[in-house]
């Protein structure tokens, strides 16, 4: 795994800022009391998380490269050697359900105990992992995103859905998280024996 930012890349800015801003959250939550064990695992996680997408980012903007300047220097590059790592997913944008629409969450999701910075400090927290995603997301904004997918029941309607999300979160937030949960395949049609 890379341990300094490709310097080609003009990454090493936004980088230093991130990670200023979770080490002042991790010496924060050190000070008031925290786990050293959990603020380590968050701060390993955090360094293997950036390190791998940043490869996979610089591996692609070098690839398109590649394509245009047909040389050693950009092909050696735009190669990724990392195991199992993958360019960003390029989402299609498909309709939305209709509200009558039985849904049900991915195969393909889980859930697990993740290290995660929550206001000001780091706690332990469910988080939301999927084969699309590289990373694991434990909020969308401020909204905790494993306990609207823990409301979905297979075979559910969209409508249902809805309106389920609504006692968490205003119409205008539900939508826009169904929504973003639809197109990346974390939420999908349930087949009809179920709906």
């Amino acid at each position: 795994m890379p341990t300094a930012v490709d310097p080609l890349s003009s990454a090493g800015v936004q980088i230093a800022i991130q990670s200023g801003v979770a080490g002042a959250i991790a010496v924060h939550t050190l000070l008031s009391d925290g786990e050293d064990g959990l603020v380590a695992e968050f701060w390993a996680n955090e360094l293997t998380r950036r390190s791998r997408q940043h490869a996979v980012w610089s591996a692609e903007f070098y690839r398109v490269a590649a394509e245009r300047f047909a040389s050693s220097f950009w092909r050696s590059r735009s190669a990724v050697a990392l195991p199992n790592a993958q360019p960003a997913a390029r989402l299609e944008q498909k309709a939305l359900p209709a509200p009558a629409q039985g849904l049900r969450l991915s195969c393909s999701l889980g859930f697990a105990d993740a290290p995660c910075i929550v206001g000001c400090k780091i706690e332990r927290r469910t988080v939301v992992t999927h084969s699309a995603s590289s990373d694991p997301v434990a909020f969308l904004g401020e909204t905790d995103l494993p306990v609207l997918l823990h409301e979905i029941r297979p075979g559910m309607s969209a409508a249902a859905v809805f309106q389920s999300w609504m006692r968490h979160v205003d119409p205008s937030r539900a939508f826009t998280i169904l929504s973003w949960t639809w197109q990346r395949g974390l939420v999908e049609a349930a087949p009809p024996d179920l709906a």
